[in-house]
């Protein structure tokens, strides 16, 4: 990840929301690759909903990730 990326999410941006714009990817894109509802995605990056495992799976799967890169405030 580049060195913006790492200071975004220690600024405390949800890291889901980061790597979506890493590669480049509106919210309606990663929601469609990830087969879940573009709202979902939206509160999961603004923290209004911490998500489901399962849609961290395919949020990782989508954006070529690990589960553990997308939690939020993790190490």
């Amino acid at each position: 990840m580049p060195a913006d990326g790492v200071r975004r999410i220690l600024a405390g941006e949800h890291p889901v929301r980061v790597w979506r714009n890493l590669r480049g990817l509106a919210a309606a894109e990663l929601a469609e690759q990830a087969q879940i509802a573009r709202t979902y995605l939206t509160e999961i990056e603004t923290g209004r909903k911490p998500g489901s495992i399962s849609a961290y799976r395919a949020l990782a799967a989508a954006l070529r990730v690990t589960v553990d890169d997308l939690m939020p405030g993790r190490d």
